[in-house]
């Protein structure tokens, strides 16, 4: 069968794959009043880290081809 477009739906013959991760962190109980869910802080840090090296490794790139 050739790649084609996949729809939700009931009638639909095509295979799907819905996903869900859960993630907590060691030590971490969400189920105690007042605990704070961090985790997206520090996923969001952890890109923009890894966008930063990723830039500053591009220039240099840029920098050392001239």
């Amino acid at each position: 069968m050739p790649p084609g477009e996949v729809r939700w739906g009931e009638a639909t013959t095509d295979e799907m794959c819905i996903g869900f991760i859960g993630v907590t962190k060691k030590g971490q109980d969400l189920t105690r009043a007042g605990e704070k869910d961090d985790l997206m802080d520090i996923f969001k840090a952890q890109i923009d880290d890894y966008l930063n090296k990723r830039d500053e490794a591009i220039k240099k790139q840029a920098k050392s081809a001239k």
